[in-house]
């Protein structure tokens, strides 16, 4: 039994079929693509409002206890379009959604 595993793993390193290099061009590109966008999501969507909505809030409400609270807020909005949005896509579908929101 334990020969034959031998063998199997033998056979296996020996076949390369489906390997796949990190340093071939095309998938080097989409590597930094990939990156990119998710950098780019992280730094210009919702999360920069969620992180720093305290800080945007403390001057207008006075203190750092309202800023904090009325982030409570944005969060349930946050929620609520999120649940809204899931529900639409799912009734009415993206591309009429899409068509609508352009």
């Amino acid at each position: 039994m334990i020969q034959e595993i031998q063998d199997s793993l033998k056979e296996a390193r020996g076949v390369k079929k489906n390997q796949v290099s990190l340093r071939s061009p095309l998938l080097f590109a989409i590597l930094v693509i990939g990156t990119f966008v998710a950098a780019a999501q992280q730094l210009t969507g919702i999360n920069v409002i969620m992180y720093y909505t305290p800080e945007i809030l403390k001057p207008i409400t006075g203190s750092t206890e309202n800023a904090l609270f009325q982030t409570t807020f944005v969060g349930i909005v946050f929620i609520a379009g999120n649940a809204m949005g899931m529900y639409l896509i799912d009734k009415v579908g993206r591309l009429p959604l899409m068509k609508w929101g352009t």
